[in-house]
C-alpha cells in the first residue's frame, strides 16, 4: 500500500507541472484545499483547484529533479507523503530559474456512495524553501 500511494501522490505533483490533471482529480476530496506556492494563494474545492491546474499559468516551461518522498503518517485510513525536490522554471526570455520546493499531500480513506473504499485528497501544500 505504502508504494501505490506514494506513487500516487508523485504522480499528483508531476501533472502539475505539466499542467495536467489527469487521473488523480478523481482522488480530489470535494472540499480540497491547496496552497499554491507561486502566487501564495489558498484555493479551496475541488472545482476551484481543477481549474487552478487547468488554466493557471502555462507560460512557462516546468520540470523537477533530485525527488525525495518520505511517508510521514501512515494509518489505515490516512497517510500523508512529504517530497522535497528542484524546480526549474524556463522562461521565454531564455532565463531559468531554480527553486528549492516542499510539497506536502494527505490522502483519507472514504467510503464511496457504492459502498466501496476509496482515497480521497483533502490537501496540497507546495511551498519555496529558502
Amino acid at each position: 500500500m505504502k508504494g501505490i500511494l506514494e506513487k500516487l501522490c508523485i504522480d499528483a505533483l508531476e501533472n502539475y507541472y505539466r499542467y495536467g490533471t489527469a487521473d488523480f482529480v478523481d482522488a480530489f476530496d470535494e472540499n480540497i484545499v491547496f496552497f499554491s506556492p507561486n502566487d501564495n494563494r489558498v484555493i479551496k474545492g475541488k472545482e476551484n483547484v481543477v481549474k487552478y491546474f487547468t488554466e493557471g499559468g502555462k507560460k512557462l516551461k516546468l520540470s523537477i529533479d533530485n525527488l525525495s518522498t518520505q511517508l510521514i503518517s501512515l494509518k489505515a485510513d490516512a497517510v500523508k507523503v512529504i517530497a522535497d525536490y528542484n524546480l526549474f522554471a524556463y522562461y521565454p526570455d531564455g532565463k531559468m530559474l531554480r527553486f528549492k520546493q516542499h510539497y506536502l499531500v494527505a490522502l483519507n480513506r472514504k467510503r464511496s456512495e457504492n459502498g466501496s473504499f476509496e482515497w480521497k485528497c483533502p490537501l496540497i501544500h507546495i511551498s519555496n524553501v529558502g
